[in-house]
C-alpha cells in the first residue's frame, strides 16, 4: 500500500510538469501504458504520450494557468482523490469548455491510480460545483460550448442540471 505523502508528492510533480511546459519531461511521472479521462465529455487520453502531448497543448492554450490541490484523500491501495482548483485564461482553443481571453476557475475532481513507482496509471477527472460558490458567467459559456458532450455522459448531465 502506498502513502498518501508519497502519491500527493508524485502528483504535485505531475501537475509541476505539465504547467511548466514540460509535460513532455522525462520527470513527469506517467506510466507507459497510462488512461486519462474525463468523465464529463468522454474524453479519453491513452498511453504516455498521448497524455503528455495533451498536457503540452494545454500548458501552451493556458499559458497562466494554475493547480491549487485543496484536498487529498485515500481512495485504494494505490489511489487518490484530488480536489483542485484550476485557473486560468484560454488564449488559442484546445479546451471546449473554457473560454478564449476569459479568467475561469473550476473546481475538479481527480481519481488518481498509481504504480509500485509512483506513476500514474489512471487518472478520472471530473468538474465539481459547489452551490455556495456560485456559477461564473464564464463557467456557463463555457458548458455552453460542450453541452452536447455533456448530455452524452451522467457526470455531465448532473453538470449541466446543476449549472440550470
Amino acid at each position: 500500500e502506498l502513502r498518501v505523502e508519497d502519491m500527493a508528492r508524485s502528483l504535485e510533480e505531475f501537475i509541476g510538469a505539465a504547467l511548466s511546459q514540460g509535460a513532455s519531461d522525462v520527470r513527469a511521472p506517467v506510466a507507459a501504458d497510462a488512461q486519462w479521462v474525463w468523465e464529463d465529455a468522454s474524453l479519453r487520453y491513452n498511453g504516455q504520450s498521448n497524455i503528455r502531448e495533451h498536457l503540452t497543448r494545454l500548458a501552451r492554450a493556458i499559458p497562466n494557468m494554475s493547480v491549487e490541490i485543496v484536498g487529498v484523500a485515500r481512495e485504494g491501495a494505490r489511489s487518490v482523490a484530488v480536489d483542485a482548483c484550476c485557473s486560468g485564461t484560454q488564449e488559442t482553443m484546445y479546451l471546449p469548455h473554457w473560454p478564449i481571453s476569459k479568467f475561469v476557475s473550476w473546481r475538479v475532481r481527480a481519481v488518481v491510480t498509481l504504480d509500485s513507482r509512483l506513476r500514474i496509471t489512471k487518472g478520472h477527472i471530473r468538474l465539481l460545483h459547489e452551490d455556495r460558490l456560485g456559477w461564473q458567467p464564464h463557467m456557463i459559456e463555457g458548458l455552453s460550448n460542450v453541452a452536447r458532450a455533456l448530455a452524452g455522459t451522467p457526470s455531465g448531465c448532473r453538470v449541466l442540471q446543476r449549472a440550470i
